[in-house]
């Protein structure tokens, strides 16, 4: 009789590639088969075999060839986050790693990613989420003293501003802007900064 290794080859050779791999996975070589639906240009079709195996390299590897959203949408449905992190994490995709970290509820996580992405926003937003304000304050005053460095007091105060600490906002422009120092100093709770501001203008 004929082997299923002869059937695999005859198929393959008519570029029946689905076929011959099916013969492959169902005669216990999932890799080779991976390997046949790779070849033949269907590498959504090889990552889910090798992911259904097991195969974490090979998966690693067919998945170099997909774009970011295709390779996300696949493995997310095929619920690898751990492979999906590795992925993002080898191109840079900070931003979308720290949003996955988000949704999962990870704030901490999301909040380094984030971070690493340089969106210090989000970073303060996951952190004060995940009930840091601690953390979210160092990001805070971080954002600040960048700003003050460059010599910008206005966007030291929008630093504090975008978080509502509008009389450290104010503190920041006091010397530079008065009428700014005066707005956002009215805007912060209670009046004791703005009768402080009035009494330095005085």
């Amino acid at each position: 009789g004929t082997s299923w290794e002869e059937v695999a080859a005859v198929l393959l050779r008519d570029g029946k590639h689905a076929d011959a791999a099916k013969l492959f996975e169902l005669n216990g070589q999932p890799q080779k088969a991976g390997e046949v639906l790779d070849q033949s240009g269907d590498v959504t079709a090889a990552i889910r075999l090798y992911v259904k195996a097991g195969l974490r390299e090979p998966a690693r590897e067919a998945l170099k060839k997909l774009a970011t959203p295709v390779a996300q949408k696949l493995l997310l449905e095929l619920g690898q986050g751990d492979l999906l992190l590795d992925l993002l994490a080898a191109r840079n995709r900070w931003e979308d790693i720290g949003k996955l970290y988000r949704r999962a509820g990870q704030h901490a996580d999301a909040a380094q990613a984030f971070l690493k992405a340089g969106r210090t926003h989000m970073a303060t937003e996951a952190l004060l989420k995940g009930g840091d304000a601690e953390g979210a304050q160092k990001i805070i005053e971080q954002d600040a003293e960048a700003a003050r460095q460059k010599g910008d007091a206005r966007g030291a105060g929008e630093a504090y501003a975008r978080w509502k600490q509008f009389g450290k906002a104010a503190a920041q422009v006091a010397e530079s802007d008065p009428d700014k120092a005066l707005e956002w100093a009215s805007k912060a709770s209670g009046d004791a900064d703005v009768l402080k501001l009035a009494e330095r203008e005085a």
